[in-house]
C-alpha cells in the first residue's frame, strides 16, 4: 500500500491493522508528520509493516504498489481564510492548500498513477468536488467509480460523495487484448475447445 501525503499515518495504519498480511509506505513532505506517523506505528505495533518516508509522490520510488491511497490537499488557496477553524487553525497549510483551483495535487496524482501502481492496482482517493476530481482520472483514461456515504437526517437520507476508486487503465486494456486474441483464434479455427478452468 502506498499512502500519498500520509500525515499522521492514520489511514495507512488503520488499513494495515485490518489487513494483517499487508505492508505499506507513507510519504509526506512534513518532517513533523513523518515523526508522528512513526510514533503512531510504534504505539500500534505496526512498525514492522509500515515505513514512512520524507518526500512526495513525484519522487521516483523503486517499487510499484497494489493499492495507492490519498486524502490530498484540495482547498483552493483563496478559500483557506474562509475554512472552518478546525481545518484552518490546526492543520498544516501543506495539508489543505490544493493550489489555485484546488486540483493541483489531484493532477499530480493522475500524472504519476501509472508509474506508482502495478498493472492490477487500485487507487482510492478522498474527494471534495467529485465532478472535477473524478473527471481528471476519467479524461486520462482511467476507469473511475464514485463511492458515497449515507447520512440520516430528520428530513431524509442524503448521499455524500466521499471517495473515488480508480483502476490502472492498462489492466483493462490487457484483458481486452486477451479477449480479442481468443475470439480471433476462434474465428479462424474450424473447432475451438473451451479454455481449461473457465
Amino acid at each position: 500500500i502506498l499512502d500519498l501525503g500520509t500525515g499522521t499515518g492514520c489511514i495507512l495504519l488503520a488499513l494495515l491493522h485490518d489487513l494483517p498480511h499487508a505492508t505499506g509506505v507513507g510519504l509526506d513532505i512534513n518532517k513533523q508528520a513523518i515523526a508522528l506517523a512513526e510514533k503512531n506505528a510504534e504505539e500500534n505495533s505496526l512498525s514492522d509493516r509500515a515505513v514512512f518516508r520524507l518526500g512526495n509522490w513525484k519522487d521516483d520510488l523503486e517499487e510499484r504498489f497494489d493499492l495507492v491511497i490519498s486524502n490530498p490537499p484540495a482547498a483552493p488557496t483563496e478559500s483557506i481564510p474562509h475554512l472552518s477553524p478546525e481545518l484552518r487553525d490546526y492543520d498544516p497549510i501543506t495539508a489543505i492548500d490544493g493550489g489555485k483551483n484546488g486540483l493541483s495535487f489531484f493532477k499530480e496524482i493522475v500524472q504519476n498513477f501509472e508509474k506508482l501502481a502495478k498493472l492490477d492496482a487500485t487507487g482510492i482517493f478522498h474527494i471534495h468536488d467529485p465532478k472535477r476530481e473524478a473527471s481528471l482520472f476519467y479524461k486520462a483514461g482511467f476507469p473511475v467509480e464514485t463511492k458515497f456515504n449515507c447520512h440520516y437526517r430528520q428530513s431524509g437520507v442524503y448521499l455524500e460523495p466521499c471517495c473515488i476508486v480508480v483502476k490502472n487503465k492498462k489492466q483493462r486494456r490487457t484483458w481486452l487484448q486477451k479477449i480479442v486474441s481468443f475470439f480471433s483464434k476462434s474465428i479462424h479455427s474450424e473447432s475451438v475447445n473451451p479454455p481449461e478452468n473457465t
